[in-house]
């Protein structure tokens, strides 16, 4: 007979089977304090600079999250604000507080949705009339978050306009085949700035000081729209045009004016507009030579060493002959050519041109042209007809002998 196997549960006391419950429990812990919330990440302003264009401002400035632990904050939009100001209300060491309250908006840009988005782009915004000569004005950007009352504040800038340069003439573009080579007329010597795209993207780095500029970065069939604005660079030095709060250091309550140097502008004069297109062909080749075969003549030349080469065209004419004669059905590629159709006799005249691979191609010029003459050859004489073979000749007859003489007679006496 098989016993069933007794479950050590049903056997054990009340008492002891919750201890050892109590045991099991006691192995969670206890639980652990909430952990406190991020931190709000809110944007900071890099690379502010302002502009004066005659009487117009612009601003343009780069914000991003601060890299460190917390919760990015999305920026809904970058509100621009200014006021006037009198000269002499300007302390040494002024309340950013104070003098934001100022500030009346006078404008707004958008910003990305994703706060991931500010580190990619660059905004601007162009206060039309802002800069009246004798009127100090004060700037700040502030960054509108998605938090309820948190703001970020861009460095607050004080501006003491200028009075701007004479306008250039009216630029004029023309293709080359390094890009396209921008020039306008000046009224003595000056610095200028060149834009493309609008009227605000300069495409020059620095200002220049010759009435020209080449724009290498054009693409094949892109359409361009060039301005051009006389500049005056404004140094620093006592009366800065521009000042700049920094923030207060280790100590003090207040910050601090930064005196900065101001780029002054002209009104712009343009646009110009141009199409990149590549009108320029490869230079001719080089060394060209021609060879007498017996199949023809034979031309070698040397290559050609540009990007967009597509091949090269050979030409022949006659002595007598003003026009040429294309002898290749399609560009070679190979720097050698044989033309079986050069007669003998009259001379021939040769030049070689490279294409390049633009639709139509451009040519270039002729090389100097070599010539070459296939002599006549005389024809060799005609073979000689066989003559017969001679006949071997009979032996003459001999001679008949000579007849006898007879005595001669002797005529008188005897003696």
């Amino acid at each position: 007979m098989t016993r069933a196997r007794r479950n050590p549960f049903h056997a054990a006391p009340p008492l002891l089977l919750a201890a050892a419950l109590l045991l099991l429990g006691g192995g969670c812990g206890k639980k652990a304090p909430p952990l406190p919330p991020l931190e709000p990440l809110l944007p900071e302003f890099t690379k502010l600079s302002l502009t004066q264009r005659g009487e117009d401002v612009r601003l343009a400035w780069e914000a991003a999250i601060p890299a460190r632990e917390g919760k990015p904050v999305a920026v809904e939009a970058f509100t621009v604000l200014s006021a006037r100001i009198a000269a002499d209300a300007i302390p040494a060491e002024p309340d950013a507080e104070e003098f934001a309250a100022k500030l009346q908006p006078v404008g707004e840009v958008a910003a990305p949705a994703a706060p991931e988005g500010l580190s990619e782009a660059r905004f601007s915004f162009v206060h039309a009339g802002g800069a009246t000569p004798g009127e100090p004005v004060l700037y700040l950007v502030r960054a509108r978050t998605q938090l309820k009352k948190r703001t970020a504040d861009s460095p607050l800038l004080v501006l003491a306009p200028q009075a701007a340069p004479a306008p250039p003439g009216a630029p004029q573009t023309e293709l080359r085949p390094e890009g396209i080579r921008i020039s306008w007329k000046a009224e003595g010597a000056g610095l200028f700035r060149v834009f493309q795209g609008d009227e605000w993207s300069p495409v020059t780095e620095r200002p220049v000081a010759e009435p020209e500029f080449a724009d290498a970065s054009v693409q094949l069939g892109t359409e361009y729209r060039y301005w051009v604005a006389a500049v005056r660079d404004v140094p620093a030095g006592d009366a800065p045009p521009l000042r700049r709060l920094k923030p207060p250091e280790a100590g003090k309550e207040k910050g601090a004016w930064e005196p900065l140097g101001l780029l002054v502008e002209s009104a712009v004069a343009g646009p110009a507009e141009a199409t990149y297109r590549d009108l320029f062909p490869p230079p001719p080749p080089e060394g060209l030579r021609a060879i007498r075969e017996e199949e023809g003549v034979v031309l070698l030349w040397s290559p050609v060493e540009v990007d967009d080469l597509k091949g090269y065209n050979v030409y022949r004419r006659g002595e007598r002959d003003a026009d040429w004669v294309l002898l290749t059905k399609e560009p070679l590629r190979e720097t050698v050519f044989r033309d079986p159709t050069a007669q003998p006799g009259p001379v021939h005249h040769y030049a070689v041109t490279a294409l390049d691979r633009q639709e139509p191609p451009n040519e270039s010029p002729r090389t100097a042209e070599v010539t070459i003459q296939i002599l006549k050859m005389a024809p060799p004489p005609p073979p000689a007809e066989p003559r017969p073979p001679a006949s071997t000749p009979r032996p003459a007859p001999p001679a008949p002998p000579a007849p006898r003489m007879a005595p001669p007679t002797t005529h008188g006496n005897p003696r």
